[in-house]
């Protein structure tokens, strides 16, 4: 496995666990707690990390070999929440204005309001700053 496919994974890794963190913050604290909105609310960062693995797989400047580190660390969580962004929207969209989404879908949009993606985008940063830090201590040793 390259460099590159790691760091890739790392970075997708990290986006998707402080998404997922989320999602299941916010479904243990619904009552009663469904299983439905849940899977749909985790479908949507799944979608956009695959989507950023194939980005990543096409536009190899977008995660380096190298370990990451600024500006790299804000710009890939920014490319990916804008990702959940696109990702909320399509699902969301219903070919008829009338009908109203499903309930699992409704969840499934949550992820294009601010309140959702802004924690999101912080704990991206956060998470992969401290594996940068993590990977510079460990090369000085």
């Amino acid at each position: 496995m390259t460099r590159h496919a790691i760091s890739t994974l790392v970075a997708g890794t990290a986006c998707y666990s402080v998404c997922a963190g989320l999602s299941l913050g916010r479904a243990l604290q619904a009552q009663p707690f469904a299983f439905g909105p849940l899977a749909m609310d985790l479908a949507v960062p799944g979608l956009a990390v695959l989507t950023l693995f194939l980005l990543a797989a096409a536009l190899p400047q977008l995660v380096p070999d190298r370990p990451i580190r600024f500006p790299l660390n804000v710009t890939i969580p920014a490319v990916y929440v804008a990702l959940l962004g696109v990702w909320a929207s399509l699902l969301g969209t219903m070919r008829n204005s009338v009908v109203a989404l499903p309930e699992p879908l409704v969840a499934a949009t949550s992820w294009g309001q601010p309140e959702r993606w802004l924690p999101a985008i912080v704990g991206q940063i956060a998470a992969l700053t401290l594996w940068t830090l993590a990977s510079k201590i460990r090369a000085r040793r």
